[in-house]
């Protein structure tokens, strides 16, 4: 008998095929920390056949083994989604929405996470700040200072440290 030839899929194996085209505004909101506007652009205005290959490219870009049939920066970056949505959630706010959670998507798990008191300590005993330490991200160390500045559990990026998290965000993505 005649052996049915094996059609070859690329495969997603932490999200679906199906997940991702039915949430791609949400997917291109999560790219959008990762990304060249342009390169957003180009994945929203793709369609069918040519938005997997735009996808696929994009993808192919940032493959740190394109020798491996897994984009490991890919698994990573979804992982990095999956984990920010279920530590960092705030009050109102998805994990991957928050400040903690961009950081932690861009930049990956800090090295150190240090509990602090910033500002007049109105409950004894309570941080209300947690630093993040990188020690060598884009070649540099970074100290990043998230502050809880109503106590309703909301963290927030100093206006210093946003400025070093945005320098060390745009040195990590690859050149057009």
């Amino acid at each position: 008998g005649q052996v049915a030839p094996v059609r070859r899929t690329p495969l997603l194996v932490t999200i679906s095929d199906q997940w991702m085209v039915a949430n791609f505004e949400e997917v291109l909101q999560f790219l959008s920390y990762i990304a060249a506007s342009e390169e957003l652009d180009s994945l929203q205005a793709a369609q069918g056949a040519a938005r997997r290959e735009a996808w696929e490219r994009f993808w192919k870009r940032r493959d740190p083994v394109p020798a491996t049939p897994v984009n490991e920066f890919r698994e990573d970056f979804f992982e990095r989604v999956r984990i920010a949505n279920d530590q960092f959630a705030e009050p109102g706010r998805a994990g991957w929405r928050t400040d903690r959670g961009e950081v932690f998507i861009v930049l990956g798990p800090p090295d150190h996470v240090l509990e602090r008191h910033v500002g007049r300590e109105e409950v004894p005993g309570q941080p209300n700040a947690q630093e993040w330490i990188y020690e060598r991200v884009a070649g540099d160390r970074i100290e990043l200072l998230f502050v809880d500045r109503t106590r309703f559990g909301r963290y927030e990026l100093t206006a210093s440290s946003e400025s070093a998290f945005r320098s060390a965000a745009r040195k990590l993505r690859p050149e057009a």
